[in-house]
Parts: structure tokens; sequence; C-alpha cells
């Protein structure tokens, strides 16, 4: 049976990117993810929805992390030999700098949401501000030079930006244009095609934290010459949708529409009851 299963588990998994553990006496790894196929010449990851009921629209999964086991000092538990072993991880690091936005880049990113949320005609559009926690969490996962979304936030949305250049002064205007795409039909609310949008643009939204970092490669576009990941992460999260049954789901719109009768800024909450050009903030911010 035991060595059955070693026959089974101990061969590599499918990719090129894992590293076979050194040893595998008396123990078996197995691959807990399953590698993603991406169109190679998109630069930007869409987002995952934020279902309702806990689960998430479609399987993301972290690079997968090889463990082997090595063994440490021998004890013994009731005069029998005990060994304890210890799992150490192997990840291809493909990291080589981290570049956090400094201040300027900061307000930058801020106001780049800012400019085009105040474009969309919203009554409940919250204004954005920088969050060091939220950007903390996104240079994490940009140092993880990672294409596909993080699995270790909470209730966080995430946009993910990558390409050959450093300058990502396009980034979010690349997201937010996805609205645009005519094959895509977006109706302001989560579809996989123009879930970026969805997030720059969701109302709720007033927390904002980015991380920057260059790479030797980036994992889920490797081989495409992709050396630059930009994450930014927000709260509340976005892309909300409500599972119907029979595979169909209810995706929750991105703000309210603003009418003659019910201008922006009509439907702010109360604890942020100003208004700056079609943005709701809170007097004291």
């Amino acid at each position: 049976m035991t060595a059955d299963l070693l026959r089974r588990t101990s061969g590599p998994p499918p990719g090129d990117y894992h590293k076979r553990p050194s040893s595998l006496i008396r123990a078996a790894w197995v691959a807990l993810s399953k590698r993603q196929r991406l169109d190679p010449w998109r630069i930007s990851r869409s987002p995952e929805a934020d279902v309702s009921d806990g689960r998430k629209a479609r399987a993301t999964v972290a690079p997968i992390v090889v463990r082997s086991i090595h063994s440490l000092p021998h004890f013994t538990f009731l005069n029998e030999p005990l060994e304890v072993r210890r799992l150490v991880s192997y990840f291809d690091n493909l990291l080589i700098e981290p570049m956090p936005p400094n201040a300027v880049l900061q307000k930058w990113l801020v106001d780049e949401h800012n400019k085009y949320r105040k474009t969309v005609p919203a009554t409940d559009m919250m204004m954005m501000f920088w969050s060091d926690k939220l950007a903390a969490s996104a240079q994490r996962h940009a140092n993880r030079c990672d294409f596909r979304h993080s699995v270790d936030r909470v209730k966080t949305g995430e946009n993910i930006w990558a390409a050959p250049y450093e300058n990502y002064s396009d980034a979010v205007r690349l997201w937010y244009q996805e609205v645009h795409d005519p094959y895509c039909g977006c109706q302001h609310s989560y579809k996989h095609c123009c879930g970026h949008y969805v997030q720059v643009v969701w109302a709720k939204s007033n927390l904002l934290g980015c991380g920057f970092a260059r790479c030797r490669d980036i994992w889920g576009v490797r081989g495409y010459g992709h050396h630059n990941v930009l994450v930014c992460h927000y709260n509340p999260q976005g892309n909300t949708i409500f599972p119907r049954g029979g595979g169909s789901y209810y995706a929750v719109p991105a703000f309210t529409w603003a009418t003659k009768t019910n201008p922006k800024c009509s439907g702010c909450p109360a604890h942020a009851s100003a208004c700056h050009e079609g943005l709701c903030y809170s007097p004291g911010a």
C-alpha cells in the first residue's frame, strides 16, 4: 500500500516551475493546485467575484508549493522510536526587487482611481483613500511575482497588472477601459471580461493600497516577457454575485445610477455625507 502510494505521488507535478524534493523517504507530497490556462497576451488579471455564500466564482489557487520532509533529531514514545519530521517549502523565487509606491505614487494611484470614479453617473460613489494595511497585503502578493489571484485575502478586492515595462501609468486606465470593450458587453456588474472595471468603480470601495515588484518572470504567464507586476487591493471588496442555481448567478451592480430626480451624491451614506465632484466622503476626512 505504501509503496503504491509513493509510486503514484512521488513524481513531479505538471509544469516547469516546480522543484523536486531532495528526499522523499517514507513521505509523499501531493500537488494541491492545478495550472490555469491564461491568455498570455493579456496583461491584467481578471478579479474574482465575491460570492455571497462564501464560495468563489471560479477556482483560483496559490502557486504549487512542493514540500519535502527532512528528519529532525530522533525521539522515543512508549519505548518506540519516533521520527519527527519538518515540512520545508521549496519555491522558485522570481523576485528581483520589491518597489512599493512612494508617497507621490500613492497619491497618483488614489487620484487616478478617483478620476475615473468621478466620470460614473452614480448617486453613491465613495471617494477613495490610501490604506497602508491594504498596501502591505498588495505588496506581499506583488513580491510573489504571481499573476494569479492571492488566496490569503479576506473580503478584499484585487486587481493585477503585469507587463514587460516598469511604467504602470496605464494600469488603471486599462482596467477602466474594459467597460468599452464591444465584445464584452459589460453591464457595470461582475463579468469575467470587465471585472477590473467593476472593482475600480465599485461604489462602496473607499480604501485602496497597491504594491509593485520587478521580477525575473511572473507565475501564470511565464515565458512571455512580463517582468513587472502591480497589485492593488480594495476594501470593501467589489464584484459581488449571488448564486441562483443551475449554474447561473445574479451580479450586483457596481453603483446606483444617478437620474434627474436622484443626482450624483444623493445616495451618499450618513457617515460620508459630504460631496466633492460626485464623490461621497466624510466631512472629517
